[in-house]
């Protein structure tokens, strides 16, 4: 932080100008392999089959600790069981997108502390399936799903 010279009123602070950079400025991509949609879970968060866990880094510049609420955006949302998910190409199916066993959504801010310098965020991915939806009524084959990170400085 910047501190003026004092004035006999106290301390006067000028707020940095930080910046964060996430995953490069590369964009994401989580590849599930094959699945078995029968397989997949109903409950976002619950069981292990189609969860990828990505280290994604997010380097900081300005020389102070960042405060920032994450939250998923530019997306179309399914809800199974509750949770907000990413709705995907294939009928029933969606990912959800996981923060310390939580789904992220675009209703719920959750706040993280970015230090200056080198952070790593911890995503799991998993694709979910839609217990409304019958198994066999959903083609076989690829399935794309989409949506952007925002973190927003507070």
């Amino acid at each position: 932080r910047d501190v003026a010279p004092s004035r006999g009123l106290g301390d006067v602070y000028k707020r940095q100008d930080t910046s964060c950079s996430i995953n490069n400025n590369n964009n994401l991509n989580v590849a599930f392999g094959t699945i078995d949609r029968a397989e997949l879970s109903t409950e976002p968060g619950l069981g292990n089959i189609a969860v990828k866990n990505y280290q994604i880094p997010i380097t900081c510049t300005g020389g102070i600790d960042v405060s920032v609420t994450m939250n998923l955006q530019q997306y179309t949302p399914l809800t199974i069981n509750g949770a907000e998910v990413i709705k995907s190409s294939a009928n029933g199916v969606g990912v959800a997108v996981m923060y310390n066993k939580q789904p992220l959504s675009t209703a719920d801010g959750v706040p993280v502390t970015l230090v200056s310098g080198s952070n790593t965020l911890s995503l799991d991915f998993q694709a979910v399936r839609d217990p409304a939806v019958p198994i066999g009524e959903g083609p076989p084959g690829h399935f794309t799903a989409s949506a952007v990170l925002v973190m927003t400085q507070q």
